[in-house]
C-alpha cells in the first residue's frame, strides 16, 4: 500500500504540487448508507506483538535503514526509548519523509521492494506507540488523537510538496 503511495505522488506530483489552497473537503452524501447486516467483529490486537515486530524488524533491517536515514534518525530509531515507547508521531514524520526521499531517488525496483518491506516493522513501532498512548482512553479521546495526527500531517504537507518538486523535473 505505501508502495502505492509512493508511485502515486511521484506520478501524479505535476497535479497535487501545483494546488494554491490546501483544503479539506466534506465529500456529499450520495445516499443514506444502509445498516450493516451483523455487527462488526472486534479488532483484536496484541501490544507485545508489535512491540517484538519493531525489534525484530530493527535487528534484522539494520542495513536497510542506514541507506534510508540519516544519522540523527538512526540514533532516534535505536535508542532504548524507541524499545519501550515505541515510534512517535514527530519520529514516524521523519520516516515518511526519508523514506519517500529513498523511494524517489532509488531507480532499482527489488531496492525500493526491500525499503518497502521494511517500513512495515517500523510501522509496528508507530503502532506499539500509539496503543500505549490509547490504552487507557475511550474510544472519543483515541479518536481525538488521531484526528490531531490527521491534522499535523496534512499542515506538513508542504513539505512533502518541496521533497517532490525538488527531486522529480520541474
Amino acid at each position: 500500500m505505501t508502495g502505492s503511495l509512493y508511485s502515486s505522488l511521484i506520478e501524479y506530483s505535476g497535479k497535487w504540487t501545483n494546488i494554491e489552497r490546501y483544503t479539506i473537503k466534506k465529500p456529499s452524501l450520495i445516499d443514506r448508507p444502509r445498516p450493516l447486516a451483523t455487527n462488526p467483529l472486534p479488532i483484536k490486537i496484541s501490544i507485545e506483538n508489535t512491540k517484538l515486530k519493531l525489534m525484530e524488524g530493527l535487528h534484522q533491517n539494520r542495513l536497510i535503514y542506514q541507506k534510508i536515514f540519516p544519522e540523527e534518525i538512526l540514533v532516534k530509531l535505536y535508542r532504548r526509548e524507541t524499545a519501550d515507547l515505541g515510534i512517535r508521531r514527530d519520529l514516524w514524520f521523519e520516516i515518511i519523509y526519508y523514506s519517500l526521499k529513498h523511494f524517489i531517488q532509488e531507480s532499482r525496483l527489488n531496492l525500493k521492494k526491500k525499503m518497502l518491506e521494511s517500513l512495515f516493522y517500523l510501522w509496528q513501532g508507530r503502532l506499539y506507540n500509539f496503543y500505549k498512548e490509547t490504552l487507557n482512553k475511550n474510544d472519543e479521546e483515541s479518536y481525538k488523537i488521531i484526528r490531531e495526527e490527521t491534522m499535523e500531517m496534512f499542515k506538513r504537507r508542504s513539505i512533502f510538496v518541496e521533497l517532490v518538486k525538488k527531486y522529480i523535473n520541474y
